[in-house]
């Protein structure tokens, strides 16, 4: 007669959890259980499950990337965009800004922001404006990237690709306040664990609002240790009062399979040793246009040769051709 009372109180427990669930998340919680008094909630893995809520970008897939003229040629050379994890933000509150939210302690939230990888971009629409040239474009020294994004986003797993919000989400800490009041209600004893922490990286102070990020997120990829090893990478980042080794993870850029130049140099439509491989659906990323600062230290001359030099990398290494305007871009 106990155990039967004792487990009517937990199916109690867990169909107030689910209440709460389906009040702030509705359709996209995959996993629901508990054993003994710890209770536990998993959100659906799949992107395409995320379409009727914020997170699910529903713009043109076309966006714009700043960065220095090293970096272009790292991505040129290496034929990949690199989502780094949380560690190498230069926003100290990063994902701790939403994420304390939900009640994260700081080594919860450490960990989390090492395994959480993103790379940044901004809508296309915002190419021409002054403020990123000058922050991330280097003040007109360095260059910014167009890429479109080829639109297989139903078959991804663990991505997220979302604008960044500036203005935290009341239901976080509406969400936090009714787990918290269940807990009291049966005295403290059960445990509730949820995986709703993954939306808060798309949440910054509102300091930020002028940077327009729309943010790809790949969040905890990996299923073991083995895994993590073989495929982040690390780099040692050197700036003036910050030093650090950050990880990142290399997604390859899209290669045309039907190109004349691949097949000419019989090639194959991906490099046998590459991250991408291991997972065919993963996002994959065009680049279309490089715009180069005036201030980037090219003479007219100069970026002319240096441009055709780059479209003939694109047309021989990736199997497309790129826009390049005829002037440096003020």
């Amino acid at each position: 007669m106990e155990h039967n009372k004792q487990q009517d109180i937990l199916e109690s427990m867990l169909d107030e959890y689910i209440a709460i669930l389906d009040k702030y998340y509705p359709d996209v919680i995959d996993n629901i259980g508990y054993s003994g008094s710890n209770f536990h909630s998993r959100i659906s893995r799949y992107f395409r499950h995320y379409k009727k809520t914020p997170f699910y970008f529903s713009g043109e897939l076309k966006f714009v990337h700043w960065t220095s003229l090293n970096s272009l040629s790292s991505i040129v050379n290496n034929s990949e965009v690199r989502l780094y994890n949380l560690i190498n933000s230069e926003d100290k509150e990063e994902f701790s800004y939403a994420g304390k939210l939900l009640s994260l302690s700081e080594p919860q939230i450490s960990t989390i922001k090492d395994s959480y990888f993103t790379a940044s971009f901004c809508s296309y629409e915002n190419l021409n404006s002054k403020y990123l040239w000058k922050k991330y474009g280097k003040d007109y020294s360095g260059v910014a990237i167009v890429f479109s994004l080829i639109d297989n986003r139903d078959k991804w797993e663990n991505f997220f690709l979302s604008k960044v919000y500036y203005k935290l989400d009341a239901k976080f800490e509406n969400f936090q306040r009714e787990i918290d009041d269940l807990k009291r209600k049966y005295n403290g004893h059960p445990t509730f664990m949820s995986d709703i922490w993954r939306f808060a990286g798309f949440f910054k102070k509102e300091q930020y609002e002028d940077e327009k990020e729309v943010r790809l997120s790949y969040i905890f990829p990996f299923k073991n240790e083995v895994e993590y090893l073989r495929y982040v990478r690390k780099e040692l980042k050197i700036e003036i009062g910050r030093n650090r080794i950050v990880s990142y993870i290399p997604l390859k850029l899209w290669i045309d399979p039907n190109s004349s130049y691949l097949k000419t140099l019989d090639i194959s439509e991906r490099v046998n040793d590459t991250f991408s491989l291991t997972k065919p659906d993963l996002p994959q990323f065009k680049i279309e246009e490089i715009h180069f600062g005036n201030k980037c230290g090219l003479t007219p001359e100069e970026y002319y040769r240096f441009g055709r030099q780059l479209k003939e990398i694109f047309q021989w290494r990736l199997g497309y051709s790129i826009e390049l305007p005829l002037n440096l871009y003020s």
